[in-house]
């Protein structure tokens, strides 16, 4: 609440002065009695019982004598502070209004303090949000109009004018002394409203035997304690000019020293043109708005103060403040001050809160003593050099919210940081050697440059979230801005925790972590969402904890040989990473779910010895073309490999005891062995693959999943021990040989097989086409339906067919009823011409790589009697789409042209030839995988005024699906600089950051090159990113013509007045 003073007011207070004298007259006005006992209770002092006072004006100094009567008892009404129970000679002089004002200093703070109380009041609450627009010159303004041209009794007349009409309209006609009772009430009542902190607690209560006197002396107004032999500064004369204020620690009054120990409640409030102030070390308590809004040109220095009252130097301007050995600063002491220099503050010291509020100073320095920093003490600060905290203090919440500052440097062990103590600042260099950092200490911190001192070793939960540089540039198209990462986050050897949250959300580039660094723990989210493309996990690391890299940016990782778990979803980034590295983790035991979900790892994996356990997801939804499993894995949790482009053979080692659901779903594996130890296939588990070879199930196992081996091409299955088999576990393959007599399908475990037999009329029996010894039964008990060819029959007795001469095909549906009640169901298709080349229809899926051995059945020829089996090899091929063109070839001379691509919903012909002969099939697609591209590296290069030459080993680019671009050529790469021009790359010449993309000529070499599935890249759609950067920078070289210059480490010593530099730039300027 702010008091303005109207016309009528400042008159009220005049006639309220000219009333004040030694008596009161009583037959004053009624009205004017009540405002004259109302302003009683605003300045006590002014009436003393038992006190007569003489002033003597021609002296330069005023003289004051007291002649001293019995002092009366002290009551519970009567006892006031030893400021307020003062007699002033100068305030009975009715020409001296201003010197009343400071006798009557207790009534002026009260009234004082409405405005800029209030305002300290928010600064709390402001710290809340990111950004505050209050003015201090508003808030001095405000509170000046309240003291204007230093009449604290225009003051005390609003307040006591308030008060008397309160009285008044309790009871006009009431006794005088009735009127003088209710209005001390009401001025209590308004008191007790506007002042919000209360400061008679650094006043002690007069006792009865206690005289004070006041007096000026050398243009300052003090209160003499004659029984303590004390003074307390009460404000100035008002005619007199103050420059300089020294307090010094004892004042000489009527020949008696008296010791200096407090400055009055704003006894300096608000002057102007002042040079500087020195406050001795004898002064221990300096009073609420003692010195608010005052303007120095020169220093503030306070040698000792065990308490700064609230608000004392609110808004003050000046060169410097030094504070030697405070004690308590109090709530809002120093709030919106205007420090021109340094600021630096020493001392056993407790901050208030607020206490430094929105603080504009070139420097600031907390010395090692420094204890306590409240909440919000310096938020909203502008520091344009260096903070310096050197201490172990307790730095309270949002102590430094939003403060901006070129550098800060954070000491101590002990230090510790509370929620949002730094929260939104903008601080260019940061350095941090706190030992204990707490949950968002550093939330949503604009730096371009953070590090770590020795003494940390923990960097706790949540302590850097969002953290960014100073450019705060907009997203682009939603995704975070490059612009705004800290380039490079070095973590020091001496941290050995970043817990969880951390580092959540921070805009970086690079992390990088010592070589001899002791980091053992990454914890729950240390670095979720976080912008980081590249960090070197330290050898020491032996823990990354649950969703480490959720959502980050990180394209390749390696793990060390310390490591041990790998946290759930610790590296699932939807996209990025593209390469991990097994190779050294040989401690690691443990991978968690989703641990690498849904990127674009395009690496050949091979796991470490002593990994036991792949848990569910694992490695889902990637580009993995090859997978070695190691010797002593256990358990292969759900989907841990689903959906990848794991091609040729698979090898499960003995040690594999489960395999979950889904666990190898949708990938191109060939080849399957399966080891001694297993117990489960999940279900699904090898589902949509393209195994070739004969499967044979372990007597180990004792369950199969429903669809476990669907849709794959597997020709014959041996099944050694008693497991139980689910729904469709064997469907959609090429079975006709089924051994397993002794396992318990628990429902149709085979259905819908679909195979292809070459042989002649006289070899068209069951036993012939068939070999089943399952659930207790064999092939002769088939049964034949659906028989499609001309002519041809089946014959149940025999259990064999018959057809005529000169028939070449025929195809049936069978179905098989076990003596459980199981039943087996597929279709046939027999080839009686017993063709050179055999050649059969395969399904594949969008993104599962063709090979011609997956059509091809077999080819022979005969010699005389003798059938002689004819390699793949001696073939040649020829694969047509459906329009007849010729899209893959391969020729005598096994030269192979084209690829089938695999990323359409099509189907094609491929066709077999042996000399004459030939044999054709169909290829059936259903689904499209998109490939991955990424362009890293960075050059740094130094101008010299001439065009640059650009390193093509700093690049890489890396493609996915197993296509290799080889190494880039000059063409491959355009530059662009930070306007989005393209520089070409002869005139790389000036200074900047340039972004590397790759130019449309790179993109029609990448289309004519094959992977290693033999596919044509022109078929595939590549997304991805380019990080590349090209840097240009500058050097400098310098000569001094006189010693004194610090370089590499030496410093050399000069004793010259003067030293002059002259600096040339690499680039000429």
């Amino acid at each position: 609440m702010i008091l303005k003073l109207d016309s009528k007011r400042i008159q009220l207070a005049r006639q309220a002065e000219q009333t004040v004298h030694v008596r009161f007259r009583m037959y004053k006005a009624k009205k004017r009695w009540l405002i004259a006992g109302a302003a009683l209770l605003f300045i006590p002092a002014f009436f003393q019982p038992g006190h007569e006072v003489k002033a003597d004006t021609s002296s330069p100094q005023t003289q004051v004598t007291a002649t001293s009567q019995a002092a009366e008892p002290a009551t519970s009404q009567s006892a006031v502070t030893s400021d307020q129970a003062t007699t002033s000679s100068n305030a009975v002089n009715a020409t001296n209004s201003g010197e009343a004002v400071k006798a009557s200093s207790a009534a002026s703070a009260a009234s004082s303090q409405t405005s800029s109380s209030s305002a300290a009041q928010t600064l709390t609450s402001q710290a809340a949000v990111p950004e505050q627009t209050t003015d201090a010159s508003q808030v001095a303004s405000a509170t000046s109009a309240q003291v204007a041209s230093g009449s604290g009794a225009a003051q005390s007349a609003a307040a006591a004018d308030q008060a008397a009409t309160q009285a008044a309209t309790a009871s006009e006609t009431a006794a005088s002394s009735a009127a003088s009772s209710q209005a001390s009430s009401a001025q209590q009542s308004a008191s007790s409203q506007a002042q919000p902190v209360a400061t008679a607690a650094a006043q002690p209560t007069v006792t009865a035997n206690t005289t004070t006197t006041d007096a000026t002396v050398d243009g300052l107004t003090y209160s003499f304690d004659e029984t303590t032999k004390t003074a307390t500064v009460t404000g100035h004369d008002s005619g007199a000019t103050l420059t300089d204020i020294n307090i010094g620690p004892t004042v000489s009054y009527n020949g008696q020293a008296y010791t200096v120990t407090a400055i009055q409640d704003v006894a300096f409030f608000n002057l102007s043109n002042l040079t500087s102030l020195h406050v001795a070390s004898t002064v221990t308590t300096i009073g609420a708005s003692a010195f608010a809004y005052s303007k120095f040109t020169g220093g503030i220095t306070v040698d000792n103060a065990a308490v700064i009252d609230k608000e004392a130097f609110a808004g003050v301007n000046a060169s410097a403040i030094t504070l030697n050995g405070a004690g308590n600063i109090g709530e809002s002491s120093f709030a919106y001050a205007t420090i021109t220099g340094a600021v630096s503050v020493a001392g056993p010291a407790t901050i208030g809160q607020n206490a430094f509020y929105g603080l504009k100073a070139e420097s600031l320095t907390l010395d090692d003593e420094v204890a306590n920093i409240g909440e919000a003490a310096f938020a909203y600060e502008t520091i344009n050099d260096t903070i310096n905290v050197a201490g172990s203090a307790t730095i309270g919440k949002n102590a430094f919210y939003g403060t901006k500052a070129t550098s800060l440097t954070l000491g101590g062990k002990a230090t510790t940081l509370a929620e949002t103590a730094f929260g939104y600042a903008r601080i260019t260099n940061v350095t941090v050697d706190a030992a204990t950092i707490s949950n968002q200490a550093f939330f949503h911190l604009f730096t371009d440059n953070l590090m770590f001192g020795p003494d940390v070793q923990t960097i706790t939960g949540g302590a850097f979230q969002f953290i960014q540089n100073m450019k705060d540039l907009p997203n682009i198209n939603g995704q975070d801005n490059p612009g705004n990462q800290i380039p490079t986050l070095t973590i020091p050897a001496n941290i050995s925790v970043i817990d969880g949250s951390a580092f959540y959300g921070s805009k970086l580039g690079t992390v990088a972590i010592a070589d001899n660094s002791r980091l053992t723990t990454l914890g729950f989210q240390a670095f979720a969402f976080s912008s980081a493309m590249a960090i070197n996990l330290p050898d020491s690391l032996e823990q990354i904890g649950d969703q480490a890299f959720y959502g980050g940016h990180l394209i390749q990782v390696a793990f060390g040989p310390n490591l041990q778990t790998i946290g759930d979803l610790a590296f699932t980034e939807f996209g990025p990473l593209q390469n991990v590295d097994f190779s050294r983790a040989t401690a690691l035991e443990s991978i968690g779910d989703s641990a690498f979900a849904y990127n674009t790892i395009n690496n050949a994996i091979v796991l470490p010895p002593n990994l036991k356990i792949i848990k569910n997801a694992a490695f889902v939804g990637n580009k993995i073309p090859a997978l070695t499993l190691n010797d002593g894995l256990q358990t292969i949790g759900d989907s841990a490999f689903g959906y990848n482009k794991i091609q040729n053979g698979l090898a499960v080692p003995d040690s594999v005891t489960a395999i979950g659901k889904y666990a190898f779903v949708y990938n191109s594996i060939s080849n399957l062995t399966l080891g001694t130890g297993l117990q489960t296939i999940g279900q699904e588990a090898f589902e949509a693959n393209i195994i070739l070879n004969a499967l044979n199930i372990p007597a180990s196992v004792t369950a199969i999943g429903a669809k476990a081996f669907n849709a794959n091409l597997i020709p014959e299955v041996a099944i050694a021990g008693t497991p139980t088999i689910d729904q469709e576990a064997f469907s959609n393959n090429r079975i006709t040989v089924l051994h397993a007599a002794t396992a318990v399908p628990t429902t149709p475990d085979a259905l819908n097989q679909n195979a292809d037999a070459y042989t002649d009329s006289a070899h068209v029996s069951l036993r012939d086409l068939f070999s089943v010894a399952i659930s207790g039964v064999s092939q002769d008990q088939i049964v034949v339906s659906n028989i499609q060819g001309t002519g041809v029959a089946f014959n149940t007795a025999t259990k064999s067919f018959t057809m005529p001469a000169g028939t070449e095909q025929f195809s049936f549906n069978w179905s098989l009823k076990a003596a459980d009640g199981t039943t087996y169901t597929g279709l046939y298709k027999v080839h009686l011409n017993d063709p050179v080349i055999h050649a059969h229809d395969i399904n594949l899926f969008t993104g599962q790589v063709w090979k011609p051995e997956l059509n091809f059945g077999g080819a022979v020829k005969k010699n005389g009697t003798e059938i002689i089996e004819i390699p793949l090899s001696d073939l040649t091929w020829t694969v047509t789409d459906q329009n007849g063109a010729v899209i893959a070839s391969k020729d005598r001379d096994g030269v192979v042209t084209g690829s089938v691509p695999s990323d359409q919903v099509t189907w094609y012909t491929v066709t077999y030839a042996y000399g004459a002969e030939s044999g054709s099939a169909k290829i059936f697609y259903n689904q499209r995988l998109a490939a991955s591209y990424s362009v890293t590296g960075t050059q740094t290069a130094t101008a010299t005024g001439q065009p640059i030459t650009v390193d093509l080993t700093a690049f890489s680019l890396s493609l996915g699906d197993g296509f290799n671009a080889g190494a880039l050529q000059l063409s491959d790469l355009n530059f662009f600089d930070a306007s989005g021009n393209q520089i070409a790359a002869d005139a790389l010449t000036k200074t900047g950051v340039y972004r590397v993309e790759l130019s449309k000529a790179a993109w029609a070499r990448i289309a004519e090159l094959t992977n290693d599935a033999g596919e044509s890249a022109a078929n595939y759609n590549f997304t991805g990113t380019s990080t590349a950067q090209l840097i240009i920078g500058r050097t400098a070289t310098g000569q001094l013509n006189n010693s004194g210059f610090t370089y590499d480490g030496t410093t050399l010593a000069s004793q010259a007045p003067k030293l002059v530099l002259n600096v040339t730039l690499s680039d000429g300027s």
